[in-house]
């Protein structure tokens, strides 16, 4: 049997102690044959940093490395992508979870189609797995609207076209396509930095697809508390 290509998940990672060990527990029972796990802690102050080194510290999969000043989530994640051996790159964050086949059903779909730069799961909302919390997003060239489509409708529903943009969950783009159109850009932080990647992906001509089959999870509406503890303070210069 052909060995299936390495992949590399990389996951930025903020005082995130709440989610952290749920997220990646789920990970880890990925059934998909052959990946790594880069995470990279952006100078977490909350016991993130501790949590990870005493709970997986001697995980063979997880690489774990810190930032040595807080840099924002745009540098995090390229410094995982610079770390990163796969000739695929998956984003994967701290607050959300993933079905045990996800992997292996995006990896398939890029590689059965060799136009094909990125794919993007179908998100379910953590709290309540009825729901899409995303499926990619569109943009208006004309308006430079940016929404996702489907969000908040039953799980079943799916758009009249697969073809849109990726974020940074539960997506996987080619390596050799990053390093043609340059990863994140970072001086564009936390919610932006994703929507701009997909947007140049989708500028320079390559394709990108929504893939339902692969199902991840992830927090719609985190809780205040949670979320601005996690949310670094730098702004987009």
């Amino acid at each position: 049997m052909r060995k299936q290509p390495l992949v590399s998940v990389v996951m930025p990672c903020h005082n995130a102690k709440d989610t952290l060990q749920s997220s990646i527990n789920s990970l880890l029972k990925t059934e998909y044959p052959n990946f790594e796990v880069i995470i990279v802690d952006d100078q977490s102050n909350d016991g993130t940093y501790e949590l990870l080194i005493n709970v997986f510290g001697k995980n063979n999969r997880l690489h774990i490395i810190r930032n040595t000043i807080n840099y924002g989530a745009s540098k995090t994640r390229n410094i995982g992508i610079a770390m990163a051996k796969g000739k695929y790159i998956a984003f994967y964050e701290t607050d959300m979870e993933c079905d045990s086949k996800w992997l292996s059903v995006l990896v398939n779909r890029l590689e059965s189609d060799r136009a094909l730069a990125a794919v993007q799961s179908r998100i379910l909302d953590i709290n309540n797995k009825e729901i899409i919390h995303s499926m990619g997003v569109l943009y208006d060239p004309h308006t430079f609207w940016v929404y996702s489509p489907g969000c908040g409708y039953q799980k079943a529903w799916l758009p009249k076209s697969l073809e849109m943009g990726i974020g940074s969950v539960g997506s996987v783009i080619k390596k050799d396509v990053l390093n043609k159109i340059g990863a994140f850009d970072e001086q564009i932080v936390h919610n932006l930095d994703d929507i701009d990647l997909g947007y140049r992906i989708w500028l320079t001509g390559y394709k990108s697809l929504a893939v339902p089959e692969a199902v991840t999870y992830h927090w719609t509406a985190k809780p205040a508390f949670m979320r601005e503890k996690s949310t670094p303070s730098l702004k987009s210069e």
